[in-house]
């Protein structure tokens, strides 16, 4: 019995590295020459408690016309692990396409654990959808205008939605794989705690909501 909890331990360890290990803390240097440039500022609030995980890809824009483009080459991404607020310079002012993916996965074993995501797409001719933020759902996959910094920077700040909302096919696949390990034979069996070891005996689903400005 001491062997399988160690394992369990070494077992979540080793999946909490494996998330982390291609981030990387971000060091918001703007060098005296590039305070007149245009930036992407990023802030995040009410994020402090829960291990936030950003990836940031920037794509130039090519002109078919007026009013139609294509997002073409990638010009920078960054991926970064617990993100407080972000200064990106861009070399040009212009207009640019922006995946902007960020997530977060608790493991709190036998414990309630809390998910959010939001999957940003900045690659679209269209505005981002008005959205009540006090709505019990918030989409998590969306595709909106995007960045113009012909003129101004563009800031945009991530909230965090803490709700009470069960997610109700992670919580009943956790309770599933634990009761079929139970109900089978060993050695099986001793694989029941490792559902609930890295899921928690429930959980929750939070969202991340939006908003982007000129600065």
């Amino acid at each position: 019995m001491k062997n399988i909890k160690n394992f369990l331990i070494i077992f979540i360890l080793a999946i909490n590295c494996e998330s982390y290990q291609n981030y990387e803390d971000y060091i918001s240097e703007i060098k005296e020459s590039e305070t007149n440039t245009k930036q992407l500022v990023l802030k995040f609030n009410n994020f402090e408690k829960y291990p936030l995980l950003l990836d940031v890809l920037l794509y130039k824009i090519i002109w078919k016309n007026a009013k139609e483009f294509k997002c073409s080459e990638k010009i920078q991404e960054i991926h970064i692990k617990e993100p407080k607020d972000i200064k990106i310079p861009l070399a040009e002012n212009t207009h640019l396409c922006a995946k902007i993916f960020v997530r977060y996965n608790t493991i709190r074993p036998f414990q309630k654990n809390e998910i959010a995501f939001l999957n940003l797409d900045l690659t679209d001719n269209k505005d981002c959808l008005k959205l009540n933020y006090k709505s019990d759902f918030y989409p998590e996959y969306l595709n909106c205008k995007y960045l113009d910094f012909s003129k101004k920077s563009n800031q945009i700040v991530f909230d965090h939605i803490i709700t009470q909302k069960v997610d109700i096919d992670k919580t009943f696949m956790t309770y599933g794989l634990t009761f079929m390990s139970l109900v089978a034979q060993t050695p099986t069996s001793y694989l029941a705690p490792i559902p609930m070891s890295l899921s928690g005996y429930k959980t929750v689903k939070n969202f991340v909501v939006f908003e982007i400005t000129e600065i």
